[in-house]
């Protein structure tokens, strides 16, 4: 096999593991573009059923922020980083 050859089959394979590597990237976008759309149906499932306060991680924040106002108006969103800040929530 040629220097050229093995050069071309080089690059092949890169080009490859670059589309690989899109793919990866494009379904794990979409997975969190899922993981973010469930969670507002579960915050609008929470008000229609009368739940005004919600305990949510502190990660979820930048997400709710997202979701237009009028939306989540009349809920309070309590973030939260720990179990114990769960629990002590709870029993209030």
């Amino acid at each position: 096999m040629t220097t050229q050859e093995l050069l071309l089959r080089a690059r092949g394979a890169k080009d490859a593991m670059d589309m690989a590597d899109t793919q990866t990237k494009d379904r794990a976008l979409l997975a969190m573009a899922d993981a973010l759309e469930a969670e507002q149906e579960k915050i609008l499932a929470a008000k229609r059923a009368g739940i005004t306060e919600l305990i949510l991680s502190e990660e979820n924040r930048k997400d709710i922020a997202e979701i237009k106002p009028e939306y989540i108006a009349g809920l309070t969103f309590h973030y939260v980083k720990t179990n114990e800040e769960v629990l002590q929530l709870a029993l209030e």
